[in-house]
């Protein structure tokens, strides 16, 4: 339902769905690359990387660094 709402028409209802998919990348943790929608959750982190709200784009990168790091084996602490 969140990656659906990132398409909304209404930008505060975006921003906060990119929002709500950050936290939920960080609570998924090294479980995120297992998720079945895997491939649309990094397509839709890219689209709200390229978005005109800088908050949609902070949300957007938090969770992309975040999935680098687990990916990578790094510990961002």
């Amino acid at each position: 339902a969140l990656l659906s709402a990132s398409g909304h028409k209404s930008g505060p209802i975006r921003i906060r769905a990119a929002q709500m998919v950050a936290e939920c990348v960080e609570a998924m943790g090294p479980r995120a690359p297992a998720f079945k929608e895997y491939d649309r959750l990094l397509q839709t982190l890219a689209n709200f990387v390229t978005e005109a709200a800088s908050e949609m784009r902070q949300a957007g990168k938090q969770a992309i660094v975040r999935l680098a790091l687990l990916h990578s084996g790094f510990d961002a602490a």
